[in-house]
């Protein structure tokens, strides 16, 4: 019988504030209290933060005894369940894939090979359970001393205030120049209408008769089809819908690198659709780089082949990529010709 184990740690965590998970680590849930966003304009209410420790191997007995009483197990059985769920998990994450706890979280090695736990919005404190976020706009209070001052009524030209005087002179200067104002404005935005036509149809010829580059190495994992899923903020994983298959495939053979030259593949995401895969390596070559995809199972991993001779060459080339591409694009293969 397939047991799937990690999805019984949410359940216990709505009881328990830490959950062990035998041989892998422990998820500990800490009282958040309510805070205020002022810059978003939202109220979060109560909830747990929630972390994971790796060094939180030992057996607690919450997660064997909940698994056998859920499945009518012995004790024995349900521990054996359990040890085999780790040790696929293990397995999983030495290949750098993602695991996914349902309601809890996510876990996976980053760029650096650390483990990371990106948990997700679950609130855990049953005390404030199905509070929503509250949405307000804060009021500012006004003036008092100048609706007091509207009181007081002086008719010589002494007592007009000189902002007044200001803003009386720029409406009177709006009026008299507004039409042509609104000539001009129309004039920019025939310019600039006409520019944007004008680039467009010279990048499309362009990409006609550019070639783009592209090299084909061996899978690893799984990921999404329209956005980028990157290792380090995998929130884009579950949206695997697309399984297009682009009529005319990107052909990309990169040039043939000198002996003892160093280079490293940068990954940006994983892609289901053939077209998005097409699309991000046109960009890439734009950008000046050589694109690089390899299949992934049914998936197609596209990152960016980096020739470097220093580590800090190689470090600019990947702070440059994800600004352009993906904050969470990382180092993935580093080889010698």
């Amino acid at each position: 019988m397939q047991i799937d184990v990690g999805a019984y740690i949410a359940d216990l965590l709505y009881e328990h504030d830490s959950v062990n998970v035998p041989g892998l680590g422990g998820f500990q849930s800490q009282y958040k209290p309510a805070e205020i966003d002022r810059v978003q304009g939202k109220l979060h209410p109560p909830s747990k933060d929630l972390h994971f420790n790796e060094n939180l191997m030992v057996n607690d007995g919450l997660l064997i005894n909940y698994i056998r009483k859920k499945h009518q197990l012995s004790y024995a059985e349900a521990e054996q369940a359990v040890e085999e769920y780790v040790q696929g998990v293990k397995q999983a994450i030495e290949k750098r894939e993602i695991i996914i706890f349902p309601r809890v979280g996510r876990l996976y090695r980053d760029y650096e090979n650390k483990l990371q736990f990106l948990p997700d919005n679950t609130n855990f404190n049953t005390e404030a359970f199905g509070l929503p976020t509250v949405q307000f706009n804060p009021v500012s209070q006004g003036n008092k001393s100048a609706v007091a001052g509207t009181e007081k009524t002086d008719s010589s030209p002494a007592a007009v205030p000189p902002e007044k005087m200001l803003t009386a002179t720029i409406a009177d200067w709006f009026q008299r120049y507004l039409p042509y104002i609104g000539a001009l404005s129309v004039i920019i935005v025939g310019v600039g209408i006409f520019l944007f036509l004008r680039d467009r149809d010279a990048a499309e010829t362009s990409q006609e008769k550019t070639p783009t580059p592209r090299i084909n190495q061996k899978p690893s994992r799984e990921g999404s089809g329209e956005d980028i899923a990157s290792l380090d903020d995998p929130e884009d994983i579950s949206d695997m819908e697309s399984e297009a298959v682009d009529p005319n495939p990107l052909d990309t053979e990169g040039s043939t690198p000198r002996p003892g030259q160093k280079y490293a593949i940068i990954a940006i995401g994983l892609f289901r659709d053939a077209g998005n895969v097409n699309e991000l390596s046109r960009e890439i070559f734009k950008a000046g780089y050589q694109a690089y995809t390899e299949p992934v199972g049914r998936l197609t991993r596209v990152g960016v082949r980096v020739s470097y001779d220093s580590e800090r060459e190689l470090e600019r080339a990947l702070e440059d990529i994800r600004n352009q591409f993906n904050s969470d694009a990382f180092i993935f293969q580093r080889r010698v010709e």
